[in-house]
């Protein structure tokens, strides 16, 4: 019997399921759910105990339920955690790497990081000096544990939004050349990141709060936006000319789609492609007619990545 796992995302407003297992050509769709939460998923709301039993009571109500896999990964809105790139020499001793990776955390939360907080750090890659910093309060970790120990499921792996829709990218849609770019579409802010040989590079996050909602209501003009700040960007990264551009953009997320993949085309990126998980994967009758009914299948992505990172 193939190994399965479970990709679980928590949302603001709800929380997604997705079951994937391994198949004779690649990957296989086994499960997959989604319901709205009685409260939003915020330190605040954790941090109240009686609010925070009404979220596992829902999230126990669908997990726990016959057909999941019991190795579950878990996706965390990067909004919820705190994310920075900085200079840490990785040639040091490791109690020397910690003590920096430490300091420099210090810096931007200037609270006692001890006692409240988790701290772990991402090389990029060999040759370039920067460091990933993540750090998010261990009341996060703490209630995601219990959610899933009360819904008697294994969590082998809690990550980053960001970080699982890397994993799916890569996994699925095998995306060819030496710079790489996906882009989360939301709302009022979209996520680039920039991927060199297959890891993280850079990323940025645009902000679109402070400008006018007619002006995002159109493809074209939201396109033209967001190719001036990869531009900006590939600057700031200076990016060498060998490197560049970017061979293909993969755009996912509650506002993206088809026309805006389209409105993208002829900026930094060779190719824009929308990246729809699902027909990356073997559907089974069963759940086809829940597919169909999916009105943004790219919205999944971040599940589909939580649970290949499991699987990994």
């Amino acid at each position: 019997m193939s190994e399965s796992a479970v990709g679980a995302v928590l949302g603001e407003n709800t929380f997604r399921l997705v079951q994937l297992g391994q198949s004779e050509n690649g990957w296989k769709l086994e499960n997959m759910a989604e319901a709205k939460l009685p409260f939003k998923f915020r330190l605040l709301t954790l941090n109240d105990d009686s609010r925070f039993e009404e979220i596992r009571e829902a999230f126990k109500k669908n997990v726990a339920k016959d057909g999941w896999a019991q190795k579950t990964g878990v996706a965390v809105d990067r909004n919820l955690l705190f994310i920075k790139e900085t200079h840490v020499d990785t040639n040091l001793p490791s109690d020397e790497v910690e003590k920096q990776v430490f300091w420099e955390a210090q810096q931007f939360l200037p609270e006692d990081l001890s006692k409240s907080y988790k701290v772990f750090w991402v090389r990029i890659s060999p040759e370039n000096p920067f460091v990933l910093l993540v750090v998010f309060r261990k009341l996060l970790a703490e209630r995601i544990e219990q959610l899933f120990k009360e819904s008697e499921k294994t969590l082998q792996n809690i990550s980053v939004d960001q970080f699982a829709a890397m994993a799916a990218v890569e996994k699925l849609f095998e995306p060819k050349g030496r710079l790489v770019g996906l882009g989360e579409v939301k709302k009022e802010t979209t996520i680039i990141t920039l991927l060199k040989d297959g890891n993280y590079f850079r990323s940025k996050e645009i902000d679109f709060t402070d400008v006018e909602d007619d002006l995002l209501e159109s493809d074209q003009n939201l396109s033209k936006e967001i190719n001036r700040e990869i531009d900006r960007l590939l600057l700031e990264s200076e990016i060498n000319e060998s490197d560049s551009p970017i061979s293909q953009l993969y755009i996912f997320g509650e506002k993206a789609s088809m026309s805006l993949a389209s409105a993208l085309e002829g900026g930094p990126a060779l190719e824009v492609k929308l990246a729809n998980p699902f027909e990356k994967v073997e559907i089974p009758e069963a759940l086809k007619d829940s597919v169909a009914a999916i009105e943004n299948t790219a919205s999944w992505l971040v599940g589909f990545g939580a649970a290949l990172e499991v699987l990994a």
